[in-house]
Order: structure tokens, then C-alpha cells, then sequence
């Protein structure tokens, strides 16, 4: 997961954490632990503020569907698979591609240095001796060919691979980091729409929200 990703599952959690930790620990104003402001305009106790809060958080609970005791928890959860769906569908790794070897210089050194080896033995009165000196080092020059050929098929071979691989694995990541994204995104709409519901619920009851 990105930098990016990773700060912005922390501000979409932040919040709904400090409500899972908060349940652990033991009773703590909702409000409070999901940095949410309530002033009471009724002058309503701290005792009936914290019974209106219950019955508002269950009522956001019931309209959402969201339990933000464990929605931290549900969304880690919910990232984690995000990312082994999108890791699943991801295309397969790139065939690797065999570098084409070169085949042939030799005898076709040969050929050209008997040719070449014959016209200078004809010169020197030994046409024979020369298309067989003439042959050999045809043959050497055109192994020397064909091994430089096979290297540097060898090396584009190896560099189109590593390529390929490395733009696979970019559109892994690139695939895995969107998925993530849209739970992140979602869990951001579904943490508003409840904060939404328990401000209703609280305005009805008399108190100022500001979050």
C-alpha cells in the first residue's frame, strides 16, 4: 500500500478506532471518542447526554447498518481482501521471450573466405591452398559474428523480459492500490452517513453537533 493510501485509511479510521478502543477500555461519551462537539442547548445534564447519545448511536446504528465499535476493525478487514481480490484478478505474468539465436555465420564465413582465399591462392599459383586458408579464417570470423549476434540477442532478450515484468508488477500495484481505494473512499461515506444519522437523532433531541 502507498504512502497516500495509507495516510488516507488513517483519517478515515482515526475516529471509528477511538470508538473500538474506547469500548474496550470501558464507557466513554460517543461523541467524544469520534471527536464530535455536542453542546446541550436545554441545559441537559451530562447523565441524560450520555443516555440520549446511546439511544442515538443504536438509532444511527439501525439506519446504517454500521457498528463504529468494530468499524476499524471491518475495515481493515475489508482492505485486506480488497487487495487479495484485485491480486487474484490480476493479469498473469508476461511470457518471457527467448532470445533468437543466430545460426549459419560459420558456414557462411566459410564459404565467402574460400571464395576470397581461392582468388588470392590463384594469384600465388595454389588455388586449392588458398580456398582452405581462405575457409578457415572465414570460419573464425563468422563464429566471431554469430557469438557477438547470440550476445546481443541475448542482452534485448534480457532487457525486453525485465521490462515487461517490471510493468506487470506496476499494474499490480496500480490495481491492488485502486481496489484499495474504493473501500477506503466507501468507509469515508459510510463513517459521514453515520455521524449524519446520530446528528439528526441528537438535533431532534435538543443539542448543537459540530464534526
Amino acid at each position: 500500500m502507498k504512502i497516500g493510501t495509507c495516510l488516507t485509511a488513517a483519517i478515515v479510521s482515526l475516529s471509528f478506532q477511538a470508538v473500538s478502543l474506547q469500548a474496550q477500555q470501558g464507557p466513554q461519551s460517543f461523541a467524544e471518542a469520534a471527536d464530535i462537539f455536542i453542546f446541550g442547548k436545554s441545559s441537559q445534564t451530562a447523565e441524560q447526554q450520555q443516555t440520549d447519545e446511546i439511544e442515538c448511536v443504536k438509532f444511527a446504528q439501525t439506519r446504517t447498518g454500521t457498528n463504529p465499535f468494530t468499524f476499524h476493525d471491518d475495515i481493515e478487514e475489508q482492505v485486506a481482501d480488497a487487495k487479495v481480490a484485485a491480486e487474484a484478478s490480476a493479469a498473469p505474468p508476461p511470457e518471457q521471450v527467448e532470445a533468437k539465436k543466430v545460426r549459419g555465420a560459420r558456414v557462411a564465413g566459410a564459404a565467402r573466405g574460400a571464395v576470397g582465399g581461392a582468388a588470392i591462392g590463384a594469384i600465388a599459383g595454389d588455388t586449392g591452398k588458398g580456398a582452405a586458408i581462405g575457409a578457415t579464417a572465414g570460419t573464425m570470423r563468422g563464429g566471431r559474428q554469430q557469438r557477438q549476434a547470440n550476445a546481443a540477442a541475448k542482452q534485448q532478450a534480457a532487457a525486453a523480459n525485465q521490462e515487461a515484468q517490471q510493468q506487470h508488477e506496476k499494474d499490480k500495484a496500480d490495481s491492488v492500490e485502486a481496489a484499495e481505494d474504493a473501500v477506503l473512499a466507501e468507509a469515508e461515506v459510510t463513517k459521514q452517513n453515520f455521524k449524519n444519522a446520530f446528528a439528526v437523532c441528537m438535533q431532534a433531541k435538543d443539542y448543537e453537533l459540530r464534526f
